[in-house]
């Protein structure tokens, strides 16, 4: 009873791995056009099946819509880089039960049903505008930022120093000059003494 059982189990395990082996040997041989249908349709028409045509033939990509007013459609070519290109209502098609788009990546273009192509922004140049907005260096970063205010508050704190010292030395003077004036205010005018009033 554990022989049959054991043999039961390998026989199931080689049913297994036949299968596999056969699902993506085709998966191979069809330019990886059957695990990206199963994902396009699993997502339940939130994603698109882009057929993208090169030169070297045809791929197939799963295409994500990033931006629905202007129609920005992403996907990833075969060097893994992300790349874009817009869409109208009328470039989408659905085939086999899900969305479709056909893309021309030579002329960067979108191929419609009665094969006109609709011309489309030059996704490398944009792309390396996007990367370059993206990357591009902090006008003010924080420690810039820092810094301006220390120098700030080290020329505030000098300007609150000077006033005080020109205040200090107008006092100084106002205290020397005070008693003169006091002085030359007593000769001129003399106090009055009890004598001098009657």
């Amino acid at each position: 009873m554990q022989q049959q059982l054991i043999d039961m189990l390998i026989m199931v395990a080689m049913y297994i791995a036949v299968m596999f082996c056969t699902i993506f040997f085709l998966n191979f041989l069809t330019n990886s056009f059957l695990f990206t249908y199963i994902r396009v349709k699993a997502s339940r028409g939130k994603q698109f099946f882009l057929r993208i045509n090169y030169v070297g033939g045809r791929y197939y990509r799963l295409g994500k819509l990033k931006d629905t007013a202007s129609g920005l459609v992403q996907y990833k070519d075969h060097s893994k880089d992300i790349r874009s290109f817009n869409i109208d209502r009328t470039d989408v098609v659905v085939e086999m039960g899900v969305k479709c788009i056909e893309y021309d990546e030579t002329t960067n273009s979108v191929i419609r049903k009665d094969y006109t192509a609709t011309n489309s922004h030059n996704t490398e140049k944009v792309d390396s505008m996007l990367e370059r907005a993206l990357y591009k260096p902090q006008l003010m970063d924080k420690s810039m930022i820092q810094i301006f205010m220390i120098i700030l508050l080290v020329v505030i704190f000098c300007g609150v120093a000077y006033l005080i010292f020109n205040q200090l030395k107008i006092k100084a003077a106002i205290d020397v000059i005070l008693p003169t004036l006091n002085n030359i205010s007593v000769t001129l005018n003399p106090p009055a003494t009890a004598a001098n009033v009657i």
